[in-house]
């Protein structure tokens, strides 16, 4: 009888841990990652060589903000109203691509950086 309440406190134990763990990496998970990049109106990206860029010189407002990577790779954005103040700058911002609608989701601007 004693070996058998023992046996169920630690399966009680360790379910207890697991379900702990997995509910902080819940947590986390939703912060995305570190990207560093343009914020930049779809109007103004222009291909260079192979890569697209963010033309300085570009005023249009019209546009949604998409993120360029140092690629060149042209990402859209999901929640334009978190990015829409940055556009035309170049930043790190912590989001995640999400895999149902191929668009990034951001959740923090960190940073702006003042230099190309």
């Amino acid at each position: 009888m004693r070996r058998m309440v023992l046996i169920f406190v630690a399966v009680l134990c360790t379910g207890i841990a697991a379900y702990a763990d997995d509910m902080s990496q819940g947590k986390d998970a939703g912060k995305g990652s570190a990207m560093t990049g343009w914020l930049c109106n779809s109007k103004c990206v222009k291909p260079s060589g192979s890569k697209n860029t963010c033309d300085k010189a570009c005023t249009a407002t019209e546009g949604d903000v998409v993120f360029i990577d140092s690629n060149g790779n042209v990402d859209n954005i999901a929640n334009q109203e978190m990015v829409k103040s940055h556009a035309g700058k170049k930043v790190k911002m912590m989001a995640a691509m999400n895999k149902d609608s191929k668009m990034l989701q951001v959740y923090q601007v960190v940073q702006e950086y003042a230099g190309p």
